[in-house]
């Protein structure tokens, strides 16, 4: 597990720490405090061990991983359904959707980048950021179905 990784998720809880610790707080008797955040710590440290536990798992397991684990499932619930054999292969769908999430991130960061080195300063109003966004959205997916055909493309020759 990579540290930036680590430290995006603590900012996060931190901040949403705050935000819950406050909003269970505002308007109420100073003798609840202390039992308010208490309740609030015990969420965070859920929510905590949750973050952890999916983010190690996501970056420690490959999509192809994924797929096979529920290809057997899926196998094996065939095998004592045979009917759920004309079900869409949901093995294959969610493990490309596992694989495609972080692409589209990386393709709008890449778009917004060539558009920030583009336009020189960034102007920070709204009106320049729905210009952006009118202008980008449209090429986030057209560049979105050109990865999403050559991922197609691999997989269909990987499958010969």
């Amino acid at each position: 597990v990579r540290l930036e990784a680590l430290l995006r998720i603590c900012r996060i809880i931190v901040f949403y720490g705050f935000f819950i610790g406050a909003v269970r707080i505002i308007g109420k008797d100073r003798s609840v405090y202390l039992r308010e955040l208490t309740q609030t710590g015990i969420y965070l440290w859920k929510l905590s061990v949750v973050f952890l536990a999916g983010m190690t798992f996501f970056e420690t397991t490959s999509g192809i991983a994924i797929h096979f684990v529920l290809t057997d499932i899926r196998n094996a619930i065939i095998r004592i359904i045979p009917a759920a054999a004309r079900l869409p292969d949901f093995p294959r769908s969610f493990s490309l959707m596992l694989i495609f999430i972080p692409r589209i991130f990386e393709t709008w960061t890449e778009l917004s980048r060539s558009w920030d080195s583009r336009q020189g300063t960034p102007k920070r109003s709204i009106r320049a950021a729905t210009h952006k966004l009118i202008t980008l959205l449209p090429l986030l997916v057209i560049a979105l179905l050109d990865v999403a055909a050559t991922t197609d493309k691999a997989v269909r020759n990987r499958s010969i």
